[in-house]
């Protein structure tokens, strides 16, 4: 009997406990059983979610030593059943803990890098530290290549045979076909949680200078600069056009219901709510930073890539390059969106690391 044990700090909250929900999954096509380890529940997401008969919450906080003795009492109880267990984690706790958690126990460690770049990587100390961690793991995964090369960067060429690259998936929406677009009113969607890294300060302030047409700003999220944004919207006279819509467990309503999405982030691994946005026939105007500029296809009709993203004419530019294309045709824009985001499909994603899971077993 095989089994994957997945850990990660909570079962929601960012792209990272998406998709390791989504790996949980009991898929037709896995070799092994699935079981979600959570640090805890306490992200104000959790109050919607019901966990599922093979996802456990040891709760303890994410700093918390006990976890190292929580989880590894359920890996010994896997392998006392006699499973061969391949134990997966995502996110710092997780990265820390497991190879405490799993010293001397016969399981294949397994770890997913999730962004290009973290607080972790701020000194040569902490460097030589994650050397000899990531040394613990078997195999590190790398949710694109940017993310790769960053993480080689850090830890040097002596990992290359550790790491490899598996993209990414995302909830991939039915595409919807929207009116006709005149261009006389725009309605902006962003989806993200409400931190420095994703930047929707960079597009309030950008919106804020357009004074020649009308639009509305739906920004879909929550995090501790709720305040800030709103504060700065108010402060450019832009209140009324701004709306903090808060955390949503599924947005899929506020991409249909929009006409362009803006992704402002100063750091991506990958870009999930890209590809969510574009299933649905969403045009998307992003940082043209790595990790994004892998999902999205600069030139096409339904990407735009901002080359100076602090700069609010940049994206002023191609807010107007987006609006002319979608006046031009907006079902062949929805098509060419739909057709990028299938490129990164959640199937194909967990289809991959079953490959990845199956060589260990």
């Amino acid at each position: 009997m095989n089994c994957v044990i997945h850990v990660v700090t909570s079962p929601c909250n960012g792209g990272a406990e998406l998709l390791v929900r989504e790996l949980v999954e009991e898929k037709e096509y896995y070799a092994h059983s699935s079981v979600g380890v959570y640090f805890n529940n306490q992200a104000p997401c959790a109050k919607f979610l019901h966990l599922k008969s093979n996802e456990i919450l040891i709760n303890v906080g994410y700093r918390d030593f006990r976890a190292i003795f929580r989880i590894r009492k359920l890996i010994r109880e896997k392998l006392s059943q006699q499973f061969k267990v391949v134990v997966h984690g995502h996110l710092t706790s997780a990265f820390y803990f497991l190879p405490l958690a799993t010293f001397g126990l016969d399981v294949t460690l397994i770890y997913t890098e999730h962004a290009t770049h973290n607080n972790r990587r701020n000194g040569a100390f902490m460097r030589c530290l994650e050397r000899i961690v990531y040394s613990r793991y078997q195999k590190v995964i790398c949710i694109s290549n940017a993310t790769k090369d960053n993480l080689m960067d850090w830890i040097g060429l002596g990992f290359k045979n550790k790491i490899e690259v598996i993209y990414n998936g995302a909830r991939n929406y039915k595409l919807t076909s929207r009116n006709d677009f005149s261009g006389d009113f725009v309605r902006f969607v962003s989806v993200g949680s409400l931190i420095k890294e994703k930047g929707f300060d960079r597009t309030i302030r950008a919106l804020a200078t357009i004074k020649d047409l009308d639009w509305s700003y739906t920004i879909v999220g929550d995090g501790p600069l709720f305040n800030e944004l709103k504060y700065l919207a108010e402060s450019l006279n832009v209140g009324d056009k701004v709306r903090l819509a808060g955390w949503q467990p599924d947005p899929e309503s506020e991409y249909k219901s929009a006409d362009i999405q803006l992704i402002p982030s100063r750091t991506e691994g990958f870009g999930l709510v890209a590809v969510e946005g574009l299933s649905t026939g969403l045009p998307t105007i992003a940082s043209n930073i790595p990790g994004l500029n892998e999902v999205l296809k600069q030139g096409s009709p339904s990407s735009y890539l901002v080359s100076e993203p602090d700069n609010e004419v940049s994206w002023v530019n191609e807010i107007r390059s987006c609006r002319k294309n979608l006046i031009k045709g907006r079902r062949a824009v929805e098509e060419h969106a739909n057709d990028q985001a299938n490129l990164f499909s959640l199937t194909k994603m967990c289809k991959n690391y079953n490959e990845l899971w199956s060589r260990y077993f």
